[in-house]
């Protein structure tokens, strides 16, 4: 896991820092939860962070949510998922062989934790000239809250 942070990394540099799962580490004015995503391929960590305002952001990295992930996702105001592609191409793409999710199985897990807004990622780039939109709009059937699928290098004000 890569950390960023004034007491990893005073001058400037980049730290790598071996944390384990429910470590908690203080980063730049922010409590950091780390735990395993229980991915069945490599062990993958993902996060979740709380600013002192009260903010939650949490993480899944590469893996669609798992039981593991459940309690650290719940109530959170920002759950960044995975949806590697549209429900009606899975067949084509078949995320599930590859532990990625469709944006409806992304909603659907934002849904159940109860995630004030999701920030969908990891998308096909297929058809990236529509992915909003078509992402967008299957998202509004299975997820009654804020949802931003963000182009790369896009700024999200959260």
């Amino acid at each position: 896991m890569l950390l960023l942070g004034e007491d990893e990394a005073p001058d400037d540099s980049i730290s790598f820092v071996t944390v384990a799962d429910g470590e908690q580490r203080q980063i730049l004015g922010d409590q950091f939860t780390f735990f395993d995503v229980g991915s069945k391929r490599v062990c993958q960590y993902g996060f979740r962070a709380e600013t002192p305002q009260g903010i939650s952001l949490v993480c899944l990295g590469d893996e669609f949510l798992q039981a593991k992930g459940i309690p650290y996702a719940q109530d959170c105001t920002w759950l960044m998922h995975e949806a590697f592609c549209a429900e009606a191409d899975k067949d084509l793409y078949r995320p599930h062989r590859m532990n990625h999710s469709t944006v409806k199985d992304a909603c659907e897990n934002a849904k159940s934790v109860n995630a004030e807004n999701l920030i969908l990622y990891h998308t096909e780039d297929q058809r990236i000239n529509e992915r909003k939109q078509l992402y967008g709009n299957e998202a509004a059937l299975y997820f009654d809250r804020r949802c931003i699928i963000p182009d790369d290098l896009e700024t999200i004000d959260l």
